[in-house]
């Protein structure tokens, strides 16, 4: 009797376990696992959740009916989120962690900076998931010289890739120069800076800045008559200066100016003054081009409208002392190309008529219809016989802008402008 009670007792013992085991087995949450890990940025996959002991029945059958709630996959960290089942809810742990270094992509196996500067790292092109910051091996920037070392990635996980470098220090040369010596008050012009520095990297200064400042990209703006000397630092040691002339105004339109004080940045190549002209010799000593002070404030209003449309003026000939033209008609003794010097001073020689053409802002020539002193019949402002029609566009747009700001054009020469104002022949000796 006590024999049949203890087999009774142990089936019921296994029963109940087996109840036990079923009712666990079909519970999908006891299928899941209530902690995962995920590399930063890697895509959640629910299938990471499901045990491995699970059924592919089960296994399928959660796969089709679980969703979870949000959580920010590209930020590492532990996070907890809602699992659904049906009518149920499990929490779980996400844990997403950073465990992969900066890529380097194509890097470079040299790398140059000037000394005493800061390395810029924004050409490089690194892969992360997560911000990352970019050193050298070598400190030291303040010697010139070469040094094998590497590039260091290191992203906010603390992961690193390295890669090794000849870095190449070079010493600081750069040329601060101006496009003229001279520059009237309330104007501005732009510095040139030459070598192996750009301004974002040097400290600008002036001399005095009631006479003229500098911005820190160069720009020059006067104030003041005076002389001024601009300086470029690099740790507070100068590196190159240069020194211009402020001057005040002239008190009427009818005195002789400097053209570049007042328009620094068009172009001078006065042709006469070189060989480079149709007489191969030098017709007049001086290389600044002067007008009268009223025509080059007409001047002024002409570049900046095609400095608007991505052209610069480029002056060939203005002021032309009486003596230059009497040895011009001895070359050309005709009066469809040049003044006849028997009639007085005219034209060139009172200051208000200049030659000029187009070019980029770099000073790069563009399409115009013929070269300087061209003395065919396409030189004319009759333009059907020029086959360029970007060399037409550019003369229409030089004559249309100097029409407009008070200029007559020669019919026979496209490049040839007078202001449309007269003045009287003055006695002007060029400095």
């Amino acid at each position: 009797m006590k024999k049949r009670i203890s087999i009774i007792l142990i089936l019921a013992g296994l029963i109940f376990l087996v109840m036990i085991f079923w009712s666990y087995w079909q519970d999908p949450m006891n299928h899941l696992k209530q902690v995962v890990t995920l590399e930063l940025g890697e895509p959640f996959d629910p299938a990471c959740l499901i045990k491995s002991h699970t059924s592919s029945a089960m296994r399928e059958h959660l796969l089709a009916t679980m969703t979870i709630d949000p959580y920010p996959p590209d930020v590492p960290g532990t996070y907890t989120s809602n699992l659904h089942y049906a009518a149920h809810s499990q929490t779980i742990q996400i844990q997403v962690k950073d465990t992969t270094a900066p890529q380097f992509i194509d890097p470079p196996s040299q790398w140059q900076m000037v000394a005493g500067t800061t390395p810029d790292f924004s050409q490089l092109i690194i892969e992360d998931r997560s911000p990352y910051t970019v050193t050298i091996g070598q400190t030291d920037f303040s010697t010139p010289g070469t040094y094998q070392t590497e590039l260091i990635a290191t992203d906010n996980s603390q992961n690193q890739n390295r890669h090794p470098i000849t870095l190449i220090i070079e010493a600081p040369q750069i040329t601060l120069t101006s496009p003229s010596d001279i520059l009237a008050c309330t104007r501005s012009m732009q510095l040139e800076l030459d070598g192996n520095l750009c301004w974002d990297q040097l400290q600008l200064s002036s001399s005095d800045e009631r006479i003229a400042s500098i911005d820190a990209k160069g720009c020059v703006t006067a104030h003041q008559a005076g002389k001024v000397t601009f300086s470029a630092c690099l740790d507070q040691q100068v590196l190159t200066s240069c020194t211009i002339e402020i001057i005040d105004p002239p008190a009427s339109k009818n005195e002789f100016v400097n053209i570049k004080a007042f328009i620094p940045d068009l172009y001078v190549d006065l042709k006469y003054a070189s060989t480079d002209n149709f007489t191969q010799t030098v017709i007049y000593d001086f290389h600044d081009a002067y007008l009268r002070y009223g025509t080059v404030q007409k001047l002024m209003g002409v570049q900046e409208d095609l400095k608007a449309k991505g052209y610069h003026l480029l002056i060939w000939d203005a002021y032309r002392p009486f003596e230059a033209q009497k040895r011009l008609w001895e070359v050309v003794p005709d009066d469809r190309y040049v003044a006849n010097p028997a009639y007085g001073p005219q034209s060139h020689n009172l200051g208000s008529t200049i030659d000029a053409s187009l070019v980029t802002p770099e000073g790069k020539s563009v399409p115009m219809p013929t070269a300087f002193d061209d003395f065919s019949s396409l030189a004319d402002r009759d333009y059907r016989d020029i086959q360029d029609p970007q060399a037409i566009e550019n003369a229409l747009l030089l004559e249309q802008t100097m029409t407009k700001h008070g200029f007559r054009g020669y019919s026979l020469e496209w490049w040839d402008y007078s202001d449309s104002h007269s003045y009287t022949y003055l006695e002007f000796q060029v400095p």
